[in-house]
């Protein structure tokens, strides 16, 4: 298991900046068919490739208004970030797992 984190900077919710990074788990799994026969040869077969283990978690995120100062983080902001992570959730897995390496 191998724990990678990717950066977002200047993300746009609302009328905030947003600064995120996000973590995820991922893994290695062996998709190949693993021991065969081919006209009497034997072989095994590997396809290793790189899985999430776990949801995508928030790691740190901060709001900054339009004159650059951070904003608490209230349930509104909260709905605003979860809304741009749901939408946002297949480009960031498929960043977390290009980063991800294959002997994790």
């Amino acid at each position: 298991m191998q724990l990678v984190q990717v950066e977002y900077d200047d993300v746009t919710i609302g009328d905030l900046m947003m600064q995120i990074t996000l973590e995820g788990e991922v893994v290695v799994v062996d998709c190949g068919i693993g021991v065969y026969e081919f006209w009497g040869s034997k072989g095994y077969h590997t396809d290793l490739r790189k899985e999430m283990n776990a949801p995508v978690y928030i790691e740190e995120v901060k709001l900054i208004d339009e004159n650059g100062e951070p904003v608490p983080i209230t349930d509104e902001n909260n709905v605003l970030i979860n809304d741009w992570l749901s939408s946002n959730l297949s480009s960031i897995e498929e960043a977390i797992l290009e980063k991800a390496t294959i002997d994790c």
